[in-house]
């Protein structure tokens, strides 16, 4: 399993919420994260914790990607998003199973009239709990710790973690 991430959702998850072990465990387990070198340097643009970084580029793949002709029109003021697709898309034409996480509507709309695989932020915390990576309680208690952060996500997902 690929999970391919947009540059909110690494935003959310791993500097405001400060989730790592759930990633640790995914590298343990054998499931591959992946960020489109766009989505890096979007990332790396707004946040220059050393630390965070350094965590991040060991338990992610940072990756060049060759963009989708056919999805670029669509993203063409979103570069992180364009990548995201396009390696996501790339992936499934190979039949590696894979999704991506994208959080905002417009990207996730076009993922899915182009039949992409994608979730988003709270659709993966779904994801680490069935997979048992995170615990019934920590989902709550993550829950919990996105209502405090300036994200908006709508009350009807949110209240998926409970």
């Amino acid at each position: 399993m690929k999970i391919i991430f947009d540059s909110s959702s690494l935003i959310l998850l791993i500097e405001k919420l400060g989730l790592r072990q759930p990633f640790r465990n995914c590298k343990r387990r054998g499931i591959e994260l992946v960020i489109p070198q766009a989505v890096w340097a979007e990332f790396t643009e707004k946040d220059n914790d050393a630390e965070l970084l350094t965590f991040i580029g060991e338990i992610f793949d940072i990756i060049g990607v060759q963009v989708s002709p056919e999805l670029e029109a669509f993203f063409k003021d979103d570069s992180g998003e364009l990548e995201v697709s396009s390696v996501t898309k790339q992936f499934q034409d190979q039949g590696i199973e894979c999704f991506s996480v994208i959080d905002e509507k417009y990207g996730a709309r076009v993922c899915e009239n182009n039949v992409i695989k994608t979730h988003g932020s709270i659709g993966l915390l779904l994801y680490l709990k069935n997979e048992g990576l995170i615990t019934s309680k920590e989902l709550t208690a993550i829950g919990q710790k996105i209502k405090s952060t300036n994200f908006r996500i709508k009350k009807e997902h949110l209240d998926l973690l409970k």
